[in-house]
């Protein structure tokens, strides 16, 4: 993903910290003096039953108290090609081009 978009990732973290203040993908502008120090506290936490404790009030605290939803990122997506290029149809579904109906025509 570019430096703007969200990937959801492995951890927990990568999803629930873009309600941080400081985090550039907070785009629904979270700063809730209650929700920060969660936030700050599961990055902290290096046992993991406390952590999940404090994760979980966070996401509790989120979904109870908090009207800011998920915020998808939908990059646009620009394909190119030369007039000689004949058949080229993008798919935006699948990773990679099928060049399978493609050919050159000069």
């Amino acid at each position: 993903m570019n430096h703007t978009a969200k990937a959801i990732e492995a951890d927990v973290d990568s999803y629930l910290f873009t309600y941080h203040p400081s985090n550039r993908s907070n785009y629904s502008g979270s700063d809730d003096p209650k929700l920060n120090p969660l936030l700050e506290a599961q990055r902290r936490e290096p046992d993991p039953a406390k952590r999940l404790e404090i994760v979980r009030q966070a996401v509790r605290y989120i979904n109870d108290e908090m009207v800011y939803g998920l915020t998808l990122y939908a990059p646009v997506d620009y394909e190119f090609t030369q007039p000689y290029v004949k058949g080229f149809a993008p798919n935006f579904l699948n990773p990679g081009w099928n060049f399978t109906n493609t050919w050159i025509d000069k």
